[in-house]
């Protein structure tokens, strides 16, 4: 893991000296951080075992090559003998990897001894194999948490049927008792494929309600209870939304999730137009595919949506605007007569927002002269919509934007300015705002790792420790730090981005750890979306940095539209930190090396990327 040398700053002639010297000290090497304990001491430790257990190989296998691959787990408090030699190479937890040298054809056994616990790992080299292979059981592991909330309820956020029959189904551990509640009724749902136990499996049932919904009637159907009994423990969980039946298309939607995606085409995967807000309504067109065609001419997911029925007033007669600033943002305040639906866009040079269903004279004028931001502030109306048009006085002078709506019918459009590094050479991030998401929590484990039986911690352990450690470093460096969870509990994904909408931060980084069924899949990851133009180079200095940091490999940033990454206020990058299907990647993510190192690397991160992409 390279580290970084602490740079002793000197004020002397302003900010653009501290930026300076911060820029020079990135293009030579890091900061020396020597505070550890400190960064380590989060409360929450990482499962692993703490005795001599051999994880590869698991068979007598035979080997073309002049070195074999061992790998294991032992007592860090222990020496550690391979073939009568002293091994010393081993993480802080006591995880070792080692290449034995075979130089000739034929079978041999490498011993492993710690203790009172000797392993004889055999060894065949173009031969087929002829001694057996075995390894201490570990006894005792701990119960393996596989319930996924977020895939174990109804998948849909409200489901608005148009024919009788239902399939209800979620997520539970292999050979559990699975019953749905629905409509006053109990149901059974059935395993549908077999897995082992304690393994994800699907159960479902079909309902048909041919004989009691009439096709000229409206039904609320109400929410899916489940009621999971695995081992004789019971859990219960509600689906998030309703069922609808309706022979017809609703005629208007109301969004009811904090966020929602307005796409070209009705094809999930198609082009992202906009993203709507909590309470927006619109008229119903047509439906494809599972998705609704909206009076604005975009598609949405049904998922998002809560339908209604009766009839609704669209229109948005705007009464009176205002413009307000400070030190960190401006915002234009319409007020109207409802909360429209709109498309937003932004470039290097403008802004551009087009509020729908919505009418009114405006004379925005003489608000460019108040704007730190923008040179002119233009409106124009259309038949069917009316286009705000913010230009910048200088490309890329916005770091974000946000529309939102009050409950007095206002719409905000909401520009942030840029944050910018302290003057303070030793808290060079106050003032600066980050929001830390730990993937996963409470029921929902996330990736259990390919080593899981062996007693190793399930992902959402690894996400809460990597980002307590975290958390502790951006406060030491200055920051304001936000969380979305402090400890192992079940936060939904629309319950993240309510919480980012809120805090607005300056920077989100959401963390994960990675699984493939390929275990030589490795490295780390930056994810970014496009709604935010600075997340893409964001997500790149993510992957060098933690890499760099970690000596885990670099697999680069990559452009994917995770629901929580795609905030438009501020550069979110979505890190997955390496694979808990690696040996090698896990190693160093359970070590305390590997944690100080992403927490170190995180830090550094937010300072390079202020002092190169902000100019002062």
């Amino acid at each position: 893991m390279k580290k970084f040398i602490k740079a002793s700053l000197i004020i002397s002639i302003g900010l653009s000296i501290i930026i300076s010297s911060y820029m020079s000290l990135f293009a030579s090497s890091p900061i020396n951080y020597s505070d550890s304990e400190e960064i380590l001491n989060t409360g929450v430790y990482l499962t692993l075992p703490q005795n001599l257990n051999i994880i590869y190989p698991t068979t007598s296998t035979t080997t073309t090559s002049n070195t074999f691959y061992i790998a294991g787990t032992s007592n860090p408090s222990q020496p550690l003998y391979i073939n009568d030699q002293e091994f010393t190479n081993r993480t802080s937890n006591g995880m070792f990897e080692v290449q034995i040298s075979v130089p000739q054809d034929g079978a041999f056994q490498c011993i492993l001894r710690q203790g009172d616990t000797i392993i004889k790992v055999p060894i065949f080299k173009n031969v087929a194999p002829s001694l057996p292979f075995s390894v201490p059981v570990i006894e005792n592991l701990p119960a393996l948490s596989t319930v996924s909330l977020d895939s174990q309820i109804y998948p849909f956020e409200n489901v608005i049927l148009n024919n009788a029959k239902i399939t209800l189904s979620c997520t539970a551990p292999s050979n559990s008792s699975v019953t749905a509640e629905f409509c006053g009724n109990t149901y059974n749902l059935t395993q549908e494929q077999a897995a082992k136990e304690g393994v994800h499996a699907k159960f479902s049932t079909i309902l048909d309600f041919s004989n009691i919904l009439e096709n000229n009637k409206t039904y609320a159907l109400g929410n899916v209870v489940y009621n999971i009994n695995y081992n004789g423990t019971i859990t219960q969980h509600s689906s998030i939304g309703k069922i609808y039946y309706s022979q017809f298309l609703p005629p208007f939607i109301k969004i009811n999730w904090a966020l929602a995606f307005l796409l070209k085409e009705p094809d999930p995967n198609s082009d992202c137009i906009s993203i709507l807000k909590k309470g927006i309504v619109d008229r119903v067109i047509k439906e494809e595919n599972g998705m609704y065609l909206l009076g604005c001419g975009a598609w949405i997911g049904k998922k998002y949506l809560e339908p209604i029925f009766d009839n609704v007033n669209l229109q948005n007669t705007i009464s009176a605007v205002n413009f307000q600033k400070d030190n960190r943002y401006e915002k234009l305040v319409i007020s109207g007569t409802s909360n429209p639906i709109f498309t937003a866009g932004m470039t290097d040079n403008n802004l551009t927002v087009r509020l729908y269903n919505t009418f009114g004279n405006l004379d925005l004028s003489s608000l460019s002269s108040q704007s730190d931001l923008f040179n002119n502030i233009n409106s124009k109306s259309e038949p069917h919509f009316l286009e705000l048009t913010f230009d910048f006085k200088s490309p890329n002078i916005l770091w974000g934007y946000n529309v939102e709506f009050t409950d007095k019918n206002e719409t905000i459009i909401y520009a942030k300015k840029k944050p910018r590094l302290s003057e303070d050479p030793n808290r060079p991030l106050s003032g600066i705002s980050i929001a830390l998401d730990a993937g996963h929590g409470g029921s929902d484990s996330g990736t259990l790792g390919a080593f899981s039986h062996f007693g190793f911690s399930s992902e959402k352990d690894v996400n809460l420790v990597n980002t307590l450690a975290t958390k502790t470093r951006l406060e030491k460096l200055g920051a304001t730090v936000y969380m979305t969870r402090y400890d192992d509990r079940f936060v939904s994904l629309n319950n993240r981005a309510e919480m980012f909408e809120t805090w607005k931060p300056d920077f989100i980084v959401v963390l994960h750890a990675n699984a493939a069924e390929n275990t030589n899949a490795h490295g780390v990851l930056g994810f970014h979306s496009e709604a935010n133009p600075f997340s893409s180079s964001l997500s790149k200095n993510f992957a060098d940095l933690v890499s760099s940091y970690t000596g885990r490999a670099n697999k680069g940033p990559k452009n994917y539209n995770f629901y929580i990454s795609r905030c438009t206020f501020c550069p979110c990058v979505y890190g997955e930190i390496g694979f808990l299907t690696n040996f090698s990647d896990t190693a160093s993510i359970f070590s305390d090396q590997g944690i100080f190192g992403l927490a170190n690397s995180i830090g550094d991160l937010i300072i390079k990327y202020l002092s190169e992409h902000i100019s002062y």
